[in-house]
């Protein structure tokens, strides 16, 4: 991963072990040197994003993106005691369908929005899931209050027309002003997280949005920098078949656009 010039670069490695075995934990600390080794040697050209983080259609779970989060606050505090780190935060971002997360601000706030919807369902006590973190990835505070109420400091979450946050309602947390992790897209295309975590399918919107050129180095500006240089694919063995076809039609498009991104897979079930 290191070695820029290593043959090995060109080959996908498997992380193989059983369900409970330590994946998760294997790829996600490769992913965290990654960052640190791109500032550290890059500076400035290694701001973005660094990792992209790849699951099949509707299989990446709210525990999944939880436990990158905690990696994510984890090298947020460490960048900001070490100032040759940068000055951009280390942050997270969910890349999904609207179904699971909104995908702009007018989505997330206002009249039928995401959050209004969950004030609702607080109200009904039939409690939803409408922005991937249930607490704050840092402290464990709930992000949400467990009953209705009227009160939006008791929300950890502040959506404008312009913006969107999620923070920690609990003052003495390091992550009270705000968590850096965020699920609506046009915030993503702004600002675009050290790490990804999408849907396969989603990145077929690169295609139909060209804001979405921002996730692979080129900036708002149009400055750029190092595109993602570590993709991480989960499950391998659900990229098989069908799906398996659609995503390879778009590999070699993201082979190019990322100028050959180191691959790490993952599985539990490697037979054929």
């Amino acid at each position: 991963m290191l070695n820029e010039e290593s043959d090995d670069r060109e080959i996908v490695d498997i992380i193989w072990f059983p369900t409970g075995g330590g994946k998760t934990e294997a790829y996600l600390v490769l992913a965290a040197m990654e960052i640190f080794h791109r500032r550290l040697k890059h500076k400035e050209k290694g701001y973005g994003t660094a990792v992209l983080k790849r699951y099949t259609l509707r299989l990446l779970t709210s525990q999944q993106f939880e436990r990158a989060s905690r990696l994510i606050c984890a090298c947020e505090t460490i960048r900001q005691d070490r100032p040759e780190l940068g000055a951009e935060p280390i942050s997270l971002g969910l890349w999904v369908g609207e179904g699971s997360s909104p995908n702009a601000y007018t989505k997330a706030t206002g009249t039928g929005g995401a959050l209004e919807k969950h004030k609702e369902a607080l109200e009904a006590e039939k409690p939803e899931i409408f922005f991937s973190l249930t607490a704050c990835p840092w402290c464990g505070t709930s992000i949400y209050p467990e009953s209705y109420d009227d009160d939006d400091d008791c929300y950890g979450v502040k959506a404008t027309e312009t913006s969107f946050k999620i923070f920690c309602p609990e003052e003495k947390c390091a992550f009270h002003d705000e968590i850096p992790v965020n699920v609506v897209d046009e915030h993503l295309y702004k600002y675009p997280p050290t790490l990804v975590v999408a849907t396969i399918d989603k990145l077929a919107r690169a295609a139909w949005d060209s804001r979405s050129r921002t996730l692979f180095g080129v900036r708002c500006n149009g400055e750029s920098v190092i595109p993602p240089t570590l993709v991480i694919q989960d499950e391998l063995h659900l990229i098989s078949g069908p799906l398996g076809t659609v995503a390879g039609v778009y590999e070699c498009a993201f082979d190019v656009l990322m100028c050959k991104p180191k691959i790490i897979a993952a599985t539990a079930t490697i037979r054929r």
